[in-house]
């Protein structure tokens, strides 16, 4: 392992044009968060069927955008725009408090409203075992396999997306190049936790007992 892209596939073999989700497909969020570098994040759907994953969304934006500070609430608001009940991953990172608040950042953006996960980002668990890791070659690895063999696409319109794919690298020494990989990183949360994906919740309208009616 050497220098070259991290995903050495053709764009035509993972490409796929926008559809509409089916509603029985299963969803998930992920985010990466940091404080030196811009938030991304990433939408999935995942068709059971033929264990196949289609990222149909993406976000990113810097801590600073048109001269302000970005805050948490605006990406918040970004995450629940593209649906407030599915439930979004998150990275070890944001277990790190907040200076002003004394709250970790999970926390802010449950706050905020966004469905975050109990717990961390872990791997899926190893045979035998009952928690995964967060190790990250091992996630790398995974897609890698899933665009060999056909089973993670993603929607052609995400110029941002294929923007941060075509220049994500390893160095010399076969190490990750952690820049502009906010997406990539945000990208392997998502494909690693698809056991936490799910549909959305059907509300059932209550009953009305009509006043003076009683069954017999």
């Amino acid at each position: 392992m050497g220098a070259g892209l991290v995903w050495p596939v053709k764009e035509e073999d993972i490409r796929v044009d926008q559809f509409e989700i089916p509603k029985y497909w299963p969803r998930l969020c992920a985010v990466d968060f940091g404080m030196d570098h811009p938030f991304a994040a990433v939408w999935i759907a995942w068709d059971r069927d033929t264990d196949t994953i289609y990222l149909y969304d993406c976000y990113r934006k810097s801590r600073k955008s048109e001269g302000r500070s970005v805050s948490i609430a605006e990406h918040a608001s970004a995450i629940k725009h593209r649906g407030e009940w599915i439930p979004c991953v998150w990275p070890h990172d944001m277990n790190q408090e907040e200076p002003k608040s004394c709250k970790s950042l999970s926390q802010l953006f449950r706050d905020e409203g966004v469905n975050m996960r109990p717990e961390q980002f872990s791997n899926p668990p190893a045979s035998g075992e009952t928690e995964g890791d967060i190790g990250v070659e091992v996630g790398v690895q995974s897609i890698l396999d899933r665009m060999g063999i056909g089973t993670f696409k993603v929607f052609s319109h995400l110029d941002l997306w294929f923007s941060e794919f075509r220049s994500y690298h390893r160095d010399i020494d076969g190490k990750l190049v952690k820049l502009r990989d906010d997406l990539m990183a945000a990208t392997r949360y998502g494909a690693q936790s698809t056991r936490f994906a799910y549909t959305q919740p059907v509300r059932r309208a209550k009953a009305v007992q009509l006043r003076g009616v009683s069954n017999w």
